[in-house]
């Protein structure tokens, strides 16, 4: 099964992440492969890090079901449809994603053309509250992109109305084990 995780920046995808690992002990990271240097804060499987040309290559051969390039942003990213195909095809394991939501019809509709959609769960975390969400991103000392982000989570919460009957929303703003309890209900839906 594949769980993708979308929704702003701090709406809470990282920590929901994080507690889902350890809810299934066998979860496994969709792999996705960037252009960027690694950084101390990724996780071990996460990411693959190429160059520029190798990623370019692979993206000419068809390897990737979708690549992103952030806007303003040098680095691109990209999803190996292997990769994916693991993921669905894997009746022992979770894999745990965290995408951007211009992603999410691209492996919507992949999943529906391979029948495999009933192997996914998509799981939106809703945040329309501007200064709960600025304070949680003030939280993080790194980021001083603070009114940037702000901006992208208002197109991402519009891009996200156009896709109800592909997400399950769940409200960043419940306590964290009410959201655990929504995406735990969600990923059990047979």
């Amino acid at each position: 099964m594949l769980i993708v995780l979308a929704g702003p920046s701090g709406s809470g995808k990282t920590t929901l992440a994080a507690t889902l690992r350890d809810e299934y002990r066998n979860a496994l990271p969709l792999v996705s492969y960037a252009t960027r240097r690694r950084r101390d804060s990724d996780r071990q499987g996460e990411m693959e890090f190429v160059t520029p040309p190798q990623f370019g290559r692979m993206a000419r051969s068809g390897e990737f079901l979708w690549t992103v390039k952030p806007f303003g942003k040098r680095n691109r990213y990209g999803t190996r449809k292997a990769d994916v195909d693991r993921a669905l095809g894997d009746e022992e394991r979770v894999y745990l994603a965290i995408l951007t939501i211009d992603t999410i019809p691209i492996l919507h509709r992949y999943t529906m053309e391979h029948n495999t959609l009933s192997r996914l769960r998509c799981l939106y975390l809703h945040i329309d509250d501007t200064d709960e969400l600025r304070r949680r991103l003030l939280r993080d000392r790194t980021r001083s992109d603070i009114d940037t982000r702000l901006a992208e989570a208002n197109a991402e919460n519009a891009a996200a109305q156009n896709m109800r009957d592909v997400l399950h929303f769940i409200d960043a703003k419940l306590p964290p084990d009410k959201v655990l309890e929504r995406a735990r209900r969600i990923i059990n839906i047979i």
